[in-house]
């Protein structure tokens, strides 16, 4: 969800005339509703889409609290349908309960099923709803009762593939992690896998402490590297889900789970050959999972470290020092940006000493995303948020320190070339979001296209956008 940003109040009268020129620039479609929304604040309504290559079309829903409406779009963005009919009367149940959110997508060759995640009961009796809301492409709407989670079970995260979503939760006194696996027909299947923690490394953590702050990452869009901080992510492979977590103290924990039996795997990354393991040093790290590989930075005092393993962990393919008196190529400088809200304040980064003593002042980071000819583009650095005040109003200033390094995928050695053309789907939805008051940004990959959709209330259109920053 996205949060309230003081700035949109503030600018939105000067800057509107300027985003709307900006934002007509790339659109390729725009699909006017019906919906008469008028929010008062971010989560008064919400937007999701849905689009798969194998599937061939591309489906958007916008939602209050009391009704939706649906368009279903082909390949060169041609309404297909649309669905303006009103509530049904599942619907009408399902707004009824609290909290009703849209959690995600899947799709398969007859209809697109977005999942909703509600709730109902009070203390012990309470319920997690998860619904199916299946929008067939001739524009058929129909809901569907998936599965009552009890209030036992903590919620960690949601996953969702092409044809598949995942709720992933937690049963603390069974310990168990339990997957909970919806199709696109509103089908249900549950894996509880046992797991007692100090079978793998001694806590005193619960499986909700260990597993919970967690977030989802998902290789076909980059990620910024405020979700990349998260102590816990999880990625959707091919053939299994990965959690990578982070413990103070120790190398990254990986978890493979197969998503045949769903049996857990586990290990911990080999960094003994990095700074601080060896000597004691305190060091700090945060890894990322992508392409079938691990990548890992480590961060003591004086020396930061970029590591890349095997998917197994077994065996690290490259390994980088960013030291004083090292020869290593920034793809683009490190820099501090604090995002204040009239300008944002950058400051660059030249000494490496300086930059490892920066970096572990705040939670690191790392990122990695395919460039268009195949290369990997590595972003790392950290996040952290400062709360200032202005009267009544609360808002939190992101500070974000960030290089970036580029490297050939085939033998791992530094790409020597600038990184000329941040022109991507953060940075796009960036920008709009400080002068687009309201909007609900959802970006998107379709046909090899990096896309973002969005919702505006005022006008009552919804827009697609090529991912381009102008």
């Amino acid at each position: 969800m996205i949060q309230p940003r003081l700035i949109r109040i503030i600018f939105f009268g000067v800057l509107v005339l300027v985003s709307q020129i900006a934002l007509s620039q790339d659109t390729v479609t725009k699909y006017q509703t019906t919906l008469k929304i008028r929010p008062k604040m971010d989560g008064d309504y919400e937007t999701r889409i849905a689009a798969t290559d194998r599937s061939g079309k591309f489906v958007a829903v916008i939602s209050d609290k009391e009704k939706s409406e649906y368009a279903i779009f082909n390949k060169d963005f041609s309404l297909v349908a649309s669905n303006k009919n009103g509530p049904s009367k599942e619907s009408v149940e399902l707004y009824k309960q609290e909290w009703p959110r849209i959690k995600g997508s899947i799709m398969n060759g007859k209809s697109a099923s977005f999942i909703y995640s509600s709730f109902t009961g009070k203390n012990k009796k309470l319920l997690h709803n998860v619904w199916s809301e299946i929008v067939q492409y001739d524009g058929k709407v129909s809901h569907k009762l998936v599965a009552q989670t009890p209030y036992q079970e903590n919620i960690i995260t949601w996953l969702f593939g092409e044809e598949k979503g995942y709720l992933i939760c937690t049963d603390d006194e069974k310990k168990e992690l339990i997957f909970y696996i919806i199709d696109a027909s509103g089908g249900l299947e549950v894996k509880r896998v046992p797991i007692n923690l100090n079978d793998y490394y001694k806590t005193k953590y619960t499986l909700y402490d260990y597993f919970g702050y967690a977030t989802s990452i998902y290789s076909q869009l980059e990620t910024n590297l405020k979700s990349e901080s998260s102590p816990t992510k999880f990625f959707l492979d091919s053939d299994k889900i990965v959690i990578v977590s982070i413990v103070q103290g120790q190398p990254p924990h990986i978890w493979n789970f197969n998503l045949n039996d769903f049996k857990p795997k586990f290990f911990k990354l080999d960094l003994s050959s990095f700074t601080g393991y060896s000597s004691g040093s305190k060091y700090f790290n945060n890894a990322t999972f992508y392409d079938g590989k691990i990548f890992v930075m480590n961060v003591t005092r004086k020396i930061t470290e970029i590591g890349i393993f095997d998917s197994t962990g077994a065996r690290i393919l490259k390994k980088y020092e960013i030291k004083e008196g090292s020869k290593f190529y920034f793809s683009e400088l490190p820099r501090e940006t604090i995002y204040n809200l009239r300008k944002p304040e950058i400051d660059m980064i030249s000494n490496y000493g300086s930059l490892a003593v920066m970096l572990t002042e705040a939670t690191l980071a790392i990122s990695t995303k395919k460039l268009e000819d195949g290369s990997y583009l590595i972003t790392a650095g950290s996040y952290d948020e400062k709360l200032r005040t202005s009267g009544v109003n609360a808002y939190n200033i992101p500070k974000v320190i960030q290089f970036r390094v580029i490297l050939n995928p085939k033998t791992l050695e530094q790409v020597e070339e600038l990184y000329t053309t941040p022109n991507d789907i953060t940075e796009l939805t960036q920008k709009l979001e400080l002068v687009t008051p309201y909007a609900q940004f959802r970006p998107f990959k379709w046909n090899g296209v990096n896309y973002l959709s969005y919702f505006t209330p005022k006008d009552g259109l919804f827009r697609v956008q090529t991912a381009v920053v102008k």
